[in-house]
């Protein structure tokens, strides 16, 4: 909830709905599968799993507008994106390595 105060000093409040969210970066060869594997493991967790394209800071010539994909996945609440978090965490250390 949002809370305002007019000039006049009545107050308003309002309703932001708000999906926490985090990127994963993959290969593009093996997007597809890892979406389809989120899906079936965190149906009941998870809101959303999209592919966006986002420039990567990461690389050394960001500012040239190249673009990757990432899947975005969106849930309902922090706790829920934490344990899902948590348990993907070691999967891209291992992967990283």
């Amino acid at each position: 909830m949002l809370y305002f105060i007019e000039e006049t000093g009545k107050w308003t409040k309002a309703i932001f709905p708000f999906e926490p969210y985090f990127f994963l970066l993959c290969a593009e060869e093996v997007t597809k599968e890892i979406i389809f594997y989120l899906n079936k493991k965190y149906e009941k967790t998870m809101s959303s799993v999209d592919v966006v394209n986002k420039e990567d800071l990461q690389l050394v010539n960001h500012l040239s507008g190249k673009t990757q994909k990432y899947i975005k996945l969106s849930f309902k609440n922090m706790r829920d994106l934490m344990a899902v978090r948590s348990e993907l965490q070691p999967l891209v250390k291992q992967n990283q390595a």
